[in-house]
């Protein structure tokens, strides 16, 4: 195996990024926002997509614009990195004496899974339209899924059996792959794509000191004492999403 997957080289300099910008409109902000699932827990912020999408109902612009915020500067809240750890049980253990017998949910915020799949959708978008994907390729894609890999199996095989010759199928599962991804050959790959600057920035593959300097505390304590107009909105949509989820627990009573 170590000589059929080398380990990779260490890629040795900084990538130079593009300064190109992308947007997202709103309805791609709302797609993203009401396809995800309300039964989904919220992480430390409290602020379930229950509660986002009542907030659109009244006040769209206050979800709207952090979220391009975020994607135009490239840059994602450390407070949305932060997630609520809850241990499960897996099923049929002789014994929960070991780590290894649970499961870990990392709950994260869910404003922040909003503006992750708008990001997901503009990158899908860009390599579907510039041909970028394989045509062998069906995860991640919209139209195609596990049936379509499975029909595409099962029509080679019937193909091969009707050519009186054998069919062969190699499966393999990589332990921890997104793991190990070599993080500076992707952000290589991602601005050879041709994919734009500040999408490639968001998806934190470049290093903190390149990055939008919130992250550092020295400037975050500076921050709180000059509050950026982008972080005067994420307060502000913070709030209104408390106040809406204590009118909605008034109301259902619970």
């Amino acid at each position: 195996m170590a000589q059929a997957f080398p380990p990779q080289p260490e890629q040795e300099g900084d990538i130079e990024i593009p300064d190109t910008r992308t947007s997202v409109r709103a309805c791609e902000v709302r797609e993203a926002l009401f396809t995800q699932s309300v039964k989904k827990s919220p992480g430390l912020d409290g602020a379930s997509f229950k509660a986002l999408r009542l907030l659109w109902g009244w006040v769209e612009e206050r979800i709207v614009a952090p979220v391009r915020g975020c994607i135009r500067k490239g840059y994602h809240p450390c407070a949305w990195k932060t997630a609520k750890s809850v241990l499960l049980r897996k099923q049929g253990k002789p014994t929960y004496a070991a780590a290894k017998a649970y499961r870990v949910i990392s709950l994260l915020s869910c404003l922040g899974k909003v503006v992750e799949r708008a990001v997901v959708t503009l990158i899908a978008s860009h390599c579907e339209t510039n041909n970028i994907f394989r045509q062998g390729q069906f995860g991640c894609r919209q139209g195609r899924g596990t049936s379509d890999a499975v029909a595409r199996l099962v029509s080679r095989v019937e193909d091969a059996w009707d050519k009186k010759r054998t069919g062969l199928a190699l499966l393999l599962d990589f332990k921890g792959a997104f793991d190990r991804v070599n993080k500076k050959q992707l952000l290589k790959r991602m601005v050879q794509a041709g994919i734009a600057g500040n999408t490639v920035r968001r998806g934190g593959l470049v290093p903190v000191e390149q990055m939008s300097p919130a992250c550092d505390r020295r400037k975050d304590r500076q921050n709180s004492r000059y509050p950026s107009r982008s972080a005067a909105r994420l307060a502000g949509v913070a709030g209104a999403v408390h106040s809406i989820h204590q009118r909605y627990v008034s109301v259902v009573g619970g």
